[in-house]
Parts: structure tokens; sequence; C-alpha cells
């Protein structure tokens, strides 16, 4: 039809009918799309997925390509053997590299010997049922293709047989072989993709091996615990330690140090695939002498030994438009603590528990296999000298330990007051390799320079932060409020709030306080001139100020035991002796350091809830009263005064 025979109130209908029907389309999206966001199991790679897919940019899956001995290949078949051998390989040509080991066996006497010995508790349908419902709903499988949702719908019809299969286990010392075989897929990390080397091995265990093993972490943790086995300088893994907790005593030591005017220096060790070299024998004889015998011990043994991997590449062919899987030849693993596991890596923390037993040169740090060490003194000669008898004490553990420290990306800062000139670093020499000093380093997922200022860590947060608001904007368009928020505490809040504690003070928090108000704004669509103030009451969102106030006063709270009150430091009866006490500092960096604020901050808090006891309520009481106030700053919130 042409559009002069067209009539006017025709067109008037059709526009009208349009604009309805893309209407309907946008708002059946944007339901679409709450659907996939919220039911993910992973949010921000969903809300990545449908960024590049509105920005037309999501790229097709391909296939792997490794270049091997023959030359490049897309086969499958060969990708996944390759991939196996290469993975399995690692540990056994390490193990094989004489030049990295001396003949001097492991030190048996420095595991403290536990005349207690664990026994093995039966287990209850009651106990099993509770670790089902706690599993995920992830699709991924183990060798057995047996998802975690399948039996968590279906267990009533197993409980029965399941809970006696497990009991079987724990009474007669028998981890069953048919559960030893993991799956693993190659991530890619970066570099050439064609470099096995740069994949990430990925294991995957049958869920029924998840199930038996949390039983027995269960009894284990239990067991350690009651008799204080693990080290208190190791926070990976246990319970009531965070990374957090282990930055936390690191810093602590330094901004301690630095008052005193002393010589501060500390040392970050990089193990080369420490999981992996574990070695059987030694583990084992460092469980026997904690207490872990008899049955107990032989569960462990059949647990570690005897355990094979195949390696699965999802092969995607376009002319079908199907995906297809295939598995390698299975390969024995002999080495480590088993990836991907439950138990591994309480496991490891056994295995290097005694590494302190000796070392009094310098504060050791755990957390699982990230270790770093602080040492100073009142002088370079000083601390020099304790530099070389710690590392002959680490070098010797670990050779005798057959775990290797790679010389090549441990790293050391020498950490000095910000107004200060750099001081001499004495030099440290590991084997051949004399270590570097850096301006800064990545210490459990936060960025620590050599004047405590955390400018490298805040640029870095504020170039991922800058990105997720775009990602809040595009998923803003496409889908509902109840959605944008989700994601934002999904991934914005979750990078916000991590390691708060320590740089939210810092000269770069205000860059960051104005990238969460942006985020704010792009949430409810207003102005850049707009003030943000409602819109965080309205969305129950602390601004950064009143989330740092929140972090840290939290961790005080749950902290409370290793301060005491003024009142246990002199007699003097003023309205101010019940006050935590801050001890004097020299320095402004000690003073603005985050347990002086943090006792400052509570000592100021309403009475009302510094009396509360329970951290849950302390934590939710805290929050409606930092929501209802708002604090812009710290200034504000010492301003406001007691009003309880």
């Amino acid at each position: 039809m042409k559009e002069g025979n067209i009539s006017e109130e025709f067109k008037k209908y059709y526009g009208q009918y349009k604009k309805i029907y893309n209407k309907v389309i946008s708002e059946a999206k944007k339901l679409s799309n709450n659907i996939q966001i919220r039911t993910s199991g992973n949010k921000p790679k969903a809300m990545w997925d449908l960024i590049k897919e509105e920005l037309g940019s999501r790229k097709k899956n391909k296939n792997i390509e490794i270049n091997t001995e023959g030359g490049n290949t897309q086969d499958p078949k060969i990708i996944a053997n390759v991939f196996n051998e290469y993975y399995t390989s690692i540990a056994h040509k390490i193990l094989n590299d004489k030049s990295l080991y001396t003949n001097k066996e492991a030190n048996d006497n420095a595991v403290k010997y536990n005349n207690n010995s664990m026994f093995l508790i039966p287990t209850t349908e009651e106990e099993v049922v509770g670790i089902i419902k706690r599993l995920g709903n992830k699709k991924s499988t183990g060798i057995d293709d047996i998802p975690e949702y399948i039996i968590k719908k279906c267990y009533p019809k197993i409980i029965s047989a399941l809970t006696y299969t497990i009991n079987q286990s724990l009474s007669t010392g028998y981890f069953p072989d048919q559960l030893k075989m993991a799956k693993v897929k190659p991530l890619y990390k970066k570099g050439s993709e064609t470099d096995v080397a740069n994949y990430r091995p990925v294991s995957l265990i049958s869920v029924f091996s998840k199930i038996i093993e949390k039983i027995m972490h269960k009894r284990l943790l239990s067991f350690l615990n009651n008799h204080s086995l693990i080290s208190n300088k190791q926070h990976g893994f246990c319970k009531g330690k965070t990374t957090k907790t282990a930055i936390a005593e690191f810093i602590e030591g330094v901004y301690k140090s630095l008052d005193e005017k002393e010589v501060s220096i500390g040392l970050f060790l990089d193990l080369s695939k420490a999981f992996d070299l574990v070695n059987h024998d030694i583990l084992l004889r460092k469980m026997t002498r904690m207490g872990i015998r008899g049955v107990a011990l032989k569960w462990f043994q059949t647990y570690l030994e005897r355990r094979e991997q195949k390696v699965e590449i999802t092969y995607r062919c376009r002319e079908a438009n199907v995906s297809i899987n295939y598995l390698s030849q299975s390969r024995p693993v002999r080495h480590g603590v088993p990836q991907g596991s439950v138990l591994g890596p309480i496991l490891f923390l056994l295995y290097i528990n005694d590494l302190e037993a000796g070392i009094e040169q310098g504060k050791l740090t755990f957390f699982a296999d990230d270790i770093s060490i602080f040492i100073s003194g009142n002088s370079v000669n000083v601390v020099q000298r304790k530099i070389n008898a710690l590392i002959n004490k680490l070098t010797e553990w670990f050779e005798s330990n057959r775990l290797i420290i790679n010389k090549e990306k441990t790293i050391a800062i020498s950490f000095h007051q910000p107004q200060k000139i750099q001081p001499e670093c004495p030099p440290i020499k590991l084997y051949d390799k004399v270590i570097n000093y850096t301006e800064h380093t990545k210490f459990l997922g936060m960025s620590l320079d050599k004047k405590l200022s955390w400018s490298t860590h805040t640029q870095t947060l504020a170039s991922k932060l800058c990105k997720i608001c775009f990602g809040l904007r595009i998923v803003k368009k496409v889908s509902g409020l109840e959605t944008v928020l989700a994601l934002y505490y999904a991934y914005f809040q979750s990078l916000l709030s991590y390691g708060l504690i320590f740089w939210g003070n810092s000269a770069n928090a205000k860059l960051i306080f104005k990238i969460q108000k942006r985020a704010i704004r792009t949430i409810m669509q207003i102005q850049k001139t707009t003030s943000c103030k409602q819109y965080f009451k309205l969305l129950h969102i602390l601004p950064l100020p009143s989330l740092y106030i929140y972090e840290i006063l939290v961790y005080m709270k749950s902290n409370l035991n290793v301060f005491i009150t003024n009142s246990a430091v002199h007699s003097h009866n003023t309205r101010k002796k019940d006050n935590l006490f801050i001890v004097p500092c020299r320095t402004s960096l000690c003073k603005n350091n985050f347990n002086n604020i943090g006792l400052r901050l509570l000592n100021h808090l309403p009475q009302y809830i510094k009396d509360i006891p329970a951290l849950y309520k302390f934590k939710k009481t805290l929050k409606t009263f930092l929501l209802e106030h708002c604090f812009y700053s710290i200034d504000e919130f010492f301003l406001f005064g007691d009003k309880s």
C-alpha cells in the first residue's frame, strides 16, 4: 500500500499501537532479564553477559586450540590428553629436580606431640540431610555427571543407604575408590591461548565425595580446635578468621614498628604449586603426631592414595549447533592434596602448621599458602642479621618438606613514614637470587604500598568501580530496580567493603565516595547536581563514610577481647573510665591506623548501641542508626555526639 493512500486516522491508530507494542516488548524483556539475573548463581557474570548482549559484543564460544609437538590442533581428544599429561606431570617434574632439594628429611619433632587421639563418631541421617540441604544449586558435575540439585531433590529416597555407606567408611577407615576420580576443566587465564601452561585446572569432584568429606571435615576441625592444634598465625579456613584478620595482624605490626622509628621490612613469599607438591608420607607423619591415628589415619591415607583424574574438553560443532564433551584417559595423581575438594585446604594447613616453629626473627602471618613475614629492628644491621637467620630457617624447612619458594615472585617492601626519606634496604638473598624491593604488592586481595597510603589500592579499586557503574547503567535500561540493586550489592558493594577498615580513612577515599554517588545516581536516574543523601536512605545503602564506620565498628566489636578499658590502666574515676584505652602514638600514621580510629569510633558510639552484647543485634541496630543519620564524613559522626 502506498503511503499516499493511508488515511491520517489510520496512521495515528498505527502509531499508538506501535508504542503500546514496543512498551510491552520492553517490559517483557525487562521481566525476562530480571528473572535471568536474579536466579543466576553468579550475578556479576550474568550482568556482564547481559551488557555484552546489549552492546552486541558478546563473543561466541570458540573451541580450544593448543600447540603440540605436531603443530596446532583443535582435536578435542588430543587436547584433553595433552592437558591431563601436563597437569599430572607438573609435580613429578618439580620433585625430580634434585637442585631444588637437599637430602635432609622433615623434622617430625617440630610438630608438637598430642597424647589425645581422634575418634570417628558415626553420622546420623539428620546430619547427612543437613549437609545435603546446604549444598549449592550448581549444574556443574563431577565424573559421575550428577549435579548437586538432583541430590537435594531426591535425598529422601537415598538417605538411609547413603548414611549407612558413610558410616561404613568411618568405621573401617576406608575411603571409596569410586569417589577418587576428579574431572578437570581447563580455564584460560592470560597469555597465548595455544599454550597449555596458560590454563588453570578447575577440578570437579563427585557430590557424594563432597558429602562424605563434609562429614569428616566437621570431625577433624572439631578435634583440631578442641586441642588448639592449628597455629594462631594461620587465618585461612579457620573459624572466626578471614583475610581481614590476617591483614590486620600484619599491618598492625608495621604501624607499631614505624611509630617506634624502627627499620621495617615485609617479606612476601610466593610458593610454587604448593597444594600440588604436598608429600603424603610427610603429611601423614605430621597428622600422627597431632593425634590422628588408627582408623582415622587409615581413612586419610586411603583418601589420599590411588587418586586419578580425567580432563574434559567441550567441543562445539557449529554445523550441527551442538556441544560435545570429550574426556581424556585417566592418569594417576600421586602428589598433593586433592584440588576442588572439601578436605584439601585443611590438610594443607596441617602440612605447613609447624613452619613457625623455631622462627623467632620475624612475625609470620599465614592465609593458606599466602605467607608474609614482618621483620623489624632498631638498625639496618640488626634487621640484616635477622633476615639472614630467617632465610636459613625458611630454606631448611621448605627443602626438607619438599615445597618450593618461587624466588622470582617472592618480593620485599621497606615500609617508612610518608614524610621520611626511603631508608636503606638490607639485601635479601634467597638461594642464588637477590630479592627485589618493590613500591607496592598485592597482599590478600589488597594493594599494600610502602607508605601505607593505600593510594595504589584505591586507584585500582576506582577503575573497577567505574566499570561497574557503566554496567549498572546498561542493566538499568533493560531491567528493574530490584535487579539493579541486587547487582549493586553483589558486585559494587562487595568490592567497596573489602578491606575498607584499612583504607576508608585514607586521602583517596573521597574519590571512591564520588564513584559510589555516581552509582546511586545511575540507579535512580537523577542528575549529577542532585544530592544523593535522600536516595541513600531510600535505597537503604550506606554512604562510604558511614559504611566505613559500620565495618570498623563491627570489626572492633568482634575483637573486644584484645582491648582493655581506661579503668584497667589508671584508677581515675572519670566518666570515661569504661571507654576502651587508646595506646598513645608518636606519629600521625599510627594515630590514624584502623585500630586507633576504631577505638575512637567505638568510644563515641551511643551507649545504647555499645551495650548490645549479641553481635547480630549490634550490627542490625548500628546499621539502622547509620542509615538514619547518613553520615557523609567521620567528622560528622564525631560532631553528632552521644544522644542516647
